[in-house]
């Protein structure tokens, strides 16, 4: 079983839940870190990966940088993502 807080794309940890127990988003909000906007952009495996592949390519950056945490590192927390999501 996977956590329910984190985002399918780039490993974000969410303050709050963001699935429910049947994979539903239960939260209409965008990550801050990749901008997926979850439950609508990262619904099937194919969406996820060419979300991380385009959000990697430009260069991994935090589509909030105010909140981005010092010594950051996008390859630490991709670590995040559960398998069936990778």
């Amino acid at each position: 079983m996977h956590r329910n807080d984190v985002c399918r794309v780039c490993g974000y940890i969410n303050d709050i839940p963001i699935w429910n127990d049947f994979g539903d988003a239960i939260i209409d909000e965008d990550c801050p870190c990749c901008g997926v906007q979850w439950g609508v952009e990262d619904i099937t495996l194919e969406n996820i990966r060419a979300r991380r592949i385009t959000w990697l390519d430009e260069g991994g950056k935090w589509v909030w940088p105010a909140i981005e945490p010092e010594n950051w590192d996008p390859t630490e927390q991709l670590v995040n993502i559960a398998k069936e999501f990778r």
